[in-house]
């Protein structure tokens, strides 16, 4: 029989107490992670590094939806005044030019925060 330090309360008890009598918190597993080596998980690693690489393909979907296919021209209706025909074309909204570029730059945002995840992830793994 051993004695351990309860790591809740600091006081000396048996290693084969399943309990503190002190406080009352389970010994039996504090001393068996006590006697295995800390390792590293990988899992958790690699999901903050794949949740950088997600940011980084959304950053680049949102960036190319909102450059290529996002239309920022409005219809006009056709007026016919004194009988002349006016309008009936398209013509640009700066409202929505203000959305697409607000698009595209959010989009490069998540890029570089994605970038900067998977970087940072990586090193520490490493």
């Amino acid at each position: 029989m051993t004695l351990v330090q309860c790591p809740e309360c600091t006081h000396e008890v048996s290693s084969q107490a399943a309990t503190c009598p002190h406080c009352g918190i389970s010994i039996a597993s504090s001393v068996v992670a006590a006697r295995v080596p800390a390792q590293k998980s990988r899992g958790v690693w690699t999901r903050k590094r794949s949740l950088g690489d997600l940011l980084v393909l959304g950053g680049i979907g949102t960036a190319a939806y909102y450059y290529m296919y996002f239309d920022t021209s409005v219809e006009v209706q056709r007026q016919v005044i004194l009988g002349q025909v006016i309008g009936g074309g398209r013509v640009n909204n700066l409202g929505l030019m203000a959305d697409r570029q607000n698009g595209i730059l959010v989009g490069l945002a998540l890029i570089v925060i994605g970038v900067i995840l998977s970087a940072v992830h990586r090193r520490k793994a490493g």
